[in-house]
């Protein structure tokens, strides 16, 4: 008669916390000189995200910087033949909201430069 199999699969011998035995032989997984092929998040898409909300909740001179790192973001992962990144829709959104934190900042300044300058005609006047 056969013994059963002990704590696994037929044929396979594991110990009590269900690893494979201690001895046995490990698969390897030293692949350095190998290019990196798969999926990947860019590292510029999130911060680019987080930099356009925050030009829309009251930092409007943040904007600039998260178009041009949404933009470069953006631009790197359709050049990257070898690598494939899974935030590309991430990296969009944080150039888009860069560019409407630019407008922001845009109205911002020009407002600021009309006041001033309607403050210096009224302060000529008698």
């Amino acid at each position: 008669m056969s013994q059963p199999p002990q704590n696994g699969r037929s044929g396979e011998v594991r110990n009590e916390v269900g690893s494979p035995t201690p001895g046995a032989p490990m698969a390897s997984y030293d692949h350095a000189d190998e290019p990196f092929v798969g999926t990947a998040e860019h590292r510029l898409a999130v911060p680019a995200v987080f930099l356009g909300i925050m030009s829309l909740i009251g930092m409007p001179f943040l904007g600039p910087v998260a178009w041009i790192l949404g933009r470069r973001a953006v631009r790197e992962i359709d050049a990257s033949s070898v690598t494939t990144y899974s935030n590309r829709g991430i990296a969009m959104a944080g150039m888009i909201l860069g560019i409407i934190g630019t407008v922001f900042l845009v109205v911002v300044v020009v407002g600021l430069v009309v006041l001033v300058a309607s403050i210096m005609v009224r302060s000529r006047q008698p």
